[in-house]
């Protein structure tokens, strides 16, 4: 479905959401949630809106924030290294997206942040990078939960579940940002890749 956000923000073609929906979305590894079965496949104007500053270390640690990639489009997920089905498929997604923008695919960013701050060791993130052919596109930020749970909030991102196991829950979405810094558009797990080839462009030049 093709979605036409009211007023001068870009138009986008995707599965989108309002950002508060996503408290109500924990979808994450095993978890099917009656929120995002009520609301998959509408299209919700999103009106874009400075996206929140995010400032964690890498899985190699090296100090990065979101802010460093102004001019590109970013695509933001959540996502935990041991998670046996979700968080594996966004990552598959995401990087089928850029397979897919061929010589666009270097407007685009990638980044992740970790939900899972005791699980999500240096070596098992460089592993879930490499394993879906990520390693060197997608920034996986790390951090403890103290230093986690402000971007978690910013992003309206719910977790719950025992840290380290593989049967956390959380909201599993994906954040379009703008090449300006602006939160625009906020697709489901099942959003298809072809929405988010044809928007990253758009986000690009925004």
């Amino acid at each position: 479905m093709h979605s036409r956000r009211a007023g001068r923000g870009p138009r986008v073609a995707a599965t989108v959401l309002v950002v508060a929906l996503s408290l109500a979305m924990l979808a994450g590894c095993g978890d099917t949630s009656k929120a995002a079965d009520r609301y998959r496949g509408q299209a919700l104007g999103v009106a874009a809106k400075p996206a929140p500053q995010i400032t964690l270390r890498n899985s190699l640690g090296t100090p990065v924030k979101l802010s460093d990639y102004r001019g590109k489009a970013v695509l933001l997920s959540f996502l935990y290294a041991d998670c046996p089905d979700v968080c594996p498929l966004i990552a598959g997604k995401l990087a089928a997206v850029r397979k897919r923008l061929g010589a666009k695919a270097g407007t685009v960013q990638l980044l992740a942040v970790s939900v899972d701050p005791e699980g999500d060791t240096p070596a098992r993130v460089n592993a879930f990078l490499r394993a879906h052919g990520l390693t060197g596109k997608m920034q996986y930020l790390v951090g403890t939960k103290h230093e986690l749970v402000g971007p978690w909030r910013a992003y309206a991102v719910g977790v719950r579940g025992a840290p380290g196991s593989t049967d956390l829950a959380h909201s599993s979405l994906i954040y379009g940002i703008t090449a300006s810094g602006k939160q625009a558009v906020v697709y489901f797990q099942d959003a298809p890749v072809s929405a988010m080839v044809h928007d990253v462009p758009v986000l690009a030049r925004s």
